[in-house]
């Protein structure tokens, strides 16, 4: 059965109310069931004809999944500063996590040349609970005091992935990759 029929005793759904969820009690707790389809009732109706259809959530949730969050995000929050320690000052990660769990890190550090440069990782998924990777991009634009600022050069250009993998709450390693160079930083929360 793709859909759920719901009949109305009392009152009938507002026009206008496509999606809406139902829900039910599990005594604990009100669990989403399914969005309002469509049907039949409405205040004219016969009480014979007083009910409405529901998608089914259960049926749709694997293709909503990837949306919602994963089971293996982690409950710690990571948005910090992060660095290679004292023996390493001059590059760092600042990770900042959206309620989604989605982690943005942007990476500063420099180029093969001594050059500064930073990488950018707007997206990725979480592995496991520990293990969080993304595409590494890079990017280049018209300078920000520029008047007027042309938003039409800024260019995003793919350079590579980068993984975060969290030891405990405070610690873990970086592991790039970046136009074929590859490695693995130890870090920890910048401390101030």
């Amino acid at each position: 059965v793709a859909f759920i029929r719901v009949g109305w005793g009392s009152a009938v759904t507002e026009p206008g109310s496509s999606g809406a969820g139902l829900f039910t009690n599990s005594g604990s707790q009100y669990l989403l069931r399914g969005g309002l389809y469509g049907g039949p009732s409405s205040c004219a109706a016969p009480a014979s004809t007083r009910y409405d259809y529901f998608s089914r959530f259960d049926l749709v949730y694997g293709s909503l999944a990837a949306y919602l969050g994963t089971s293996s995000a982690p409950n710690t929050d990571y948005t910090d500063l992060w660095w290679g320690g004292a023996g390493e000052s001059g590059w760092g990660l600042n990770l900042v996590q959206h309620p989604s769990k989605k982690i943005f890190a942007v990476w500063y550090t420099y180029d093969l040349d001594g050059t500064r440069i930073w990488y950018v990782m707007s997206d990725g998924t979480w592995t496991s609970s520990t293990t969080y990777t993304g595409a590494l991009y890079v990017t280049s634009g018209s300078a920000a005091n520029a008047v007027p600022y042309i938003a039409a050069q800024v260019r995003v250009t793919a350079v590579g992935t980068g993984t975060l993998n969290f030891t405990d709450a405070n610690n873990g390693t970086w592991t790039y990759s970046v136009n074929g160079v590859s490695g693995t930083k130890v870090i920890t929360r910048q401390p101030f």
